[in-house]
């Protein structure tokens, strides 16, 4: 509050009285584009209530440190505030107002210059493809480069015509930071991928968790066709063996062989077979006649 008697503070702000006969432009620029600004560079500055005038101007300050507060949602963004002193005259312009200032870092008049689409990179170098040969990448040396054209300082002729975009069969393929070439051989031992998906080698497997699917050992091939298979439920009697794929698939056969050999031999005998004809029986819900003594 301003009245008489308040008591006033050192540098206490009390009020501000714009000079709107000098304005000036704050921006911040990268970190990346700094090195390039210095003081007295000329700067366009545009206004956005004006934006089709431009006014002249010139790069007063240059801030040693980069700003604080940009920082506080990206760390790792670097921002210098820089002040651009507008030379021209101005309209009525509050302060306050938007505006975005270019700074003419250098003038290059007079050197050969090509879109910055065309130069692409082919083994870590800057290349460009000529239409005449676009099969063949051309090395090329840049210098200074703008949002639009890219400044050659050897590699090409003023008049020679180059693509826009580098064709995708190039005659030689840069395999820089692939892991296996076309014209290279695998090493021994390791797996590919064949064409129906599925590497060179490897053996079936079902889902996450589950074991290989081996076969039977000769003699247990007997089981009838209507084995026993998962059908999606538990039945609450009977034994479990092995372990259930999701519904429709096969039981473990390792683990059903396991469970029905009693004797051990790896093979199933006839009252093994027919102990696993019932169990199959009580699965499908299904009455089996019986061929002998249990073996479960």
């Amino acid at each position: 509050m301003i009245e008489e008697g308040a008591v006033v503070r050192n540098r206490q702000e009390i009020i501000k009285l714009p000079d709107i006969s000098a304005m000036k432009v704050s921006v911040k620029i990268h970190e990346s584009h700094i090195n390039h600004i210095s003081l007295g560079l000329p700067a366009f500055v545009v206004l956005d209530s004006m934006p089709d005038q431009r006014f002249l101007g010139s790069v007063s300050k240059v801030a040693p440190l980069p700003d604080s507060s940009s920082r506080w949602g990206n760390p790792d963004l670097k921002l210098y505030a820089t002040e651009v002193l507008i030379t021209d005259k101005l309209p009525d312009v509050k302060p306050g107002v938007s505006a975005r200032a270019e700074v003419l870092i250098t003038n290059l008049p007079g050197v050969l210059s090509v879109p910055i689409q065309a130069v692409t990179t082919h083994k870590g170098k800057p290349v460009v493809f000529l239409a005449g040969a676009p099969q063949e990448p051309v090395p090329v040396t840049v210098g200074q480069y703008n949002t639009k054209f890219m400044q050659i300082c050897s590699g090409l002729r003023e008049g020679d015509q180059v693509l826009l975009a580098p064709p995708f069969d190039t005659k030689e393929k840069d395999l820089g930071g692939a892991i296996v070439g076309d014209d290279e051989a695998l090493p021994a031992g390791a797996t590919n991928f064949n064409g129906n998906g599925r590497a060179s080698g490897e053996q079936t497997k079902g889902p996450p968790g589950s074991e290989l699917l081996r076969p039977l050992p000769a003699g247990a091939d007997a089981a009838p066709a209507g084995g026993p298979r998962a059908e999606g439920k538990r039945s609450s009697k009977g034994p479990r063996p092995g372990r259930e794929q999701g519904g429709g698939s096969s039981t473990n056969r390792a683990d059903m062989l396991k469970q029905f050999d009693a004797d051990g031999d790896g093979q199933l005998n006839a009252e093994e077979q027919a102990a696993l004809q019932r169990w199959a029986a009580r699965r499908r819900g299904t009455n089996a006649p019986s061929a002998g003594p249990s073996a479960d």
